[in-house]
């Protein structure tokens, strides 16, 4: 990641300097330009004016106008030389620009990824947790229903064992009633047959 923004930032580096380069000859170029066509205006004055001898002035003329056409010629042909020169250095910066700022891209994109893994994984972590605290508290809660089925049944088998006893109780109880019922209507005949006797 650092080796990308180093490249990035030398990349920039060195298409500012290219283009400060390139418009600093583009502007001497065009001073030099500009005094030719001064002193070429120059010339073409001083030819009105020196009109008497058209001949040597013109050959003169001629000759400085030949070597200043010459002069702007090269100056122009090494102007679009650098030109074209520049345009190659900026294209060849753009397209290693373009590269860096696509490795950045795709280790910005990996970065995310493993992110959003770290982030699932947290997750799947936590709810790995949740879900073993939920089944602890789970087992608790079975382990609570145990016991008090265990109790409620114990409670059942006590109230049927009391029910039991009583209804025990309450046969004995009728037996003994039956009994004395019995014992009565016998006395009762007993004491019936003695009141009868003279």
């Amino acid at each position: 990641m650092q080796r990308l923004e180093v490249q990035l930032r030398l990349s920039n580096q060195k298409l500012k300097i290219t283009e400060t380069e390139y418009k600093e000859k583009e502007d001497g170029f065009k001073k030099l330009v500009e005094g030719l066509q001064e002193e070429l205006r120059l010339l073409d004055r001083q030819v009105l004016k020196w009109s008497g001898d058209f001949r040597v002035l013109n050959s003169g003329y001629m000759q400085t106008r030949l070597a200043l056409d010459n002069g702007l010629g090269i100056s122009f042909n090494e102007l679009q030389k650098l030109r074209s020169a520049s345009v190659e250095d900026m294209k060849y910066a753009k397209l290693q620009l373009a590269e860096c700022l696509s490795e950045l891209q795709e280790e910005l994109r990996l970065r995310y990824q493993q992110n959003v893994i770290f982030d699932l994984k947290d997750e799947a972590s936590r709810k790995g947790m949740e879900l073993a605290e939920k089944s602890r508290q789970l087992h608790i809660l079975e382990r609570r229903v145990i016991e008090t089925e265990t109790k409620l049944r114990e409670k059942e088998k006590e109230v049927l064992d009391k029910d039991e006893e009583k209804r025990e109780a309450i046969r004995q109880l009728c037996l003994l009633i039956e009994y004395h019922w019995e014992n009565s209507n016998h006395l009762v005949k007993y004491l019936s047959s003695v009141q009868r006797r003279p």
